[in-house]
């Protein structure tokens, strides 16, 4: 009876000592900035998730942080190329390559920036109801060769640059 207990001990022990508690940390903080550190979100905009069964996470066909292959591309185009036939510079002349702005110039970081963010902040610049600056102007006349579908594909690729 003695040496089964050991065994049931010793092997609990082993296993609770392989678990690597900072590896689950690591990989739900990209959930923590919309679902709160312990799941319960704060903004009404993001569901808590705290509690949730595995099944639902499992049957979710959104996976966080992806978009569509075909978004990427044509994000990704148009952020570090632009589009010469509709007179677009690439994003990083004034952006950086990595989204990190130009102090001096007084152009803003973008890395990691929130989709939704961004896609009114072009539709506003496109629409001239933007508050403009010096250092902005030159974004009006840039988002006004944006149509929505290269709006919403800057957005996701700028979201996920870093």
């Amino acid at each position: 009876m003695n040496l089964k207990l050991f065994i049931i001990l010793f092997t609990s022990l082993f296993l609770l000592a392989a678990t690597d508690i900072n590896n689950g940390k690591d990989k739900s903080a990209t959930c923590v900035a919309c679902h709160g550190k312990e799941g319960n979100s704060q903004v009404g905009l993001w569901p808590s998730i705290a509690g949730q069964n595995k099944n639902y996470f499992a049957g979710n066909a959104t996976k966080v942080g992806q978009a569509s292959a075909d978004m990427v591309d044509k994000g990704f185009k148009l952020y570090y190329a632009g589009s010469l036939t509709k007179g677009i510079p690439a994003c990083t002349a004034c952006h950086s390559p990595r989204g990190l702005g130009n102090d001096p110039a007084a152009y803003p970081l973008l890395s990691g920036q929130q989709p939704a963010y961004i896609i009114k902040t072009l539709k506003d610049y496109r629409a001239g109801t933007r508050k403009e600056t010096e250092a902005s102007r030159i974004m009006v006349s840039i988002a006004y060769k944006l149509d929505d579908s290269e709006i919403k594909a800057l957005a996701s690729f700028i979201h996920g640059l870093h």
